[in-house]
């Protein structure tokens, strides 16, 4: 009486083991009838007893893959359409994606209707990953993660009632998992419409991005936009102008130009530099072509341009672009004209 009553727990507890992570009704059939089998066999003892040394590993099985009963993930590394009818052709209800766990509405043949989200509709079976192998995948696309005392660690092994974890220093400890919180990085399938909604969102905020980023440099033009004295200067002075704004400036666009005189008429009206041209332009260490030669070669052969002996007048007649600053140059910071950075 006693190994018949045995005969029954087994095969319940071993029908259990096997329909659990069966999702489809195929599955669940080859179950079944592997349980029907494994009933004629109990007959044998030492069958009998190979099963039952068995059992904690079957256990094991219906436990691990209880997490993905009805459930399956989707089997793509990028996104999949979820079709509004069992075929292709029909109309796209919505997307999932890698790290997508899509419920199990109803099964058949070759399509399966699953939701995720606010979508509702098919995808084939052959998309779908199930039982131990949805299990494995997860490990990769949304491994199970908790949080103990502040730090993040990822679940690395299930041990009936303790969890082993591993943080991202590779430290491993054990918690008892009723103590922790698990969860996994998930995403939800979208409807068509949500996708759209959130294309046009972020096309909006972009838009506003760039509007609010072309609102600003106008409102630094603006704040730099002053208008000096206008200082009247020798031809002399007119020419080294011109000159110093060829070396410096040549291929700059004419604002850029006019900004480079207005850093030298700065200097002239700062207490911090000499106060006349020439003095500010040959003063020791601040500009190049002072200090290469360069500058007196453009004075000597009359090479500076139409261009720069207007922004030179321009500047000497008091146009000043760039508010009060005194520097310029190939940095990254500062307010920009040209290739130029003056701060």
């Amino acid at each position: 009486m006693k190994r018949e009553i045995m005969k029954v727990a087994v095969c319940l507890l071993l029908t259990t083991c096997l329909t659990i992570p069966a999702v489809f009704t195929s599955e669940a059939a080859d179950a079944q009838s592997e349980t029907q089998g494994i009933v004629e066999l109990l007959g044998d003892e030492p069958v009998l007893n190979d099963i039952t040394a068995n059992l904690p590993a079957a256990a094991s099985v219906a436990v691990e893959t209880q997490e993905f009963h009805q459930k399956a993930l989707v089997n793509t590394d990028g996104e999949m359409s979820i079709y509004a009818a069992a075929d292709e052709n029909s109309e796209v209800a919505g997307k999932v994606y890698r790290n997508t766990v899509v419920h199990i509405e109803e099964t058949g043949e070759m399509w399966s209707k699953v939701s995720s989200g606010d979508v509702v509709g098919y995808i084939k079976n052959d998309n779908l990953v199930l039982g131990t192998k949805a299990v494995e995948r997860a490990k990769t696309v949304c491994p199970a993660k908790t949080t103990v005392n502040g730090k993040e660690y990822t679940v690395v092994d299930t041990n009936g009632k303790q969890l082993t974890l591993k943080g991202a220093d590779n430290e491993q400890i054990t918690v008892a998992a009723a103590d922790v919180k698990v969860t996994r990085n998930t995403q939800n399938g979208k409807t068509m419409k949500q996708i759209a909604e959130e294309e046009a969102k972020k096309r909006a905020e972009e838009e506003a991005r760039k509007k609010a980023e072309e609102a600003k440099k106008k409102a630094a033009a603006a704040s730099s936009q002053t208008r000096n004295a206008p200082m009247s200067v020798s031809a002399s002075d007119r020419d080294l102008m011109a000159a110093i704004i060829y070396c410096e400036a040549g291929a700059e666009p004419y604002q850029g130009k006019v900004a480079v005189g207005a850093v030298i008429m700065n200097r002239v009206r700062s207490s911090r530099f000499p106060n006349t041209i020439s003095g500010v332009i040959y003063q020791k260490g601040q500009f190049g072509p002072a200090i290469t030669g360069k500058l007196g070669r453009v004075l000597a052969s009359g090479k500076a341009t139409a261009e720069c002996y207007k922004a030179a007048d321009a500047a000497l007649a008091g146009e000043n672009p760039i508010g009060n600053r005194l520097f310029f140059g190939n940095g990254n910071t500062g307010y920009k004209i040209g290739s130029h950075y003056f701060h």
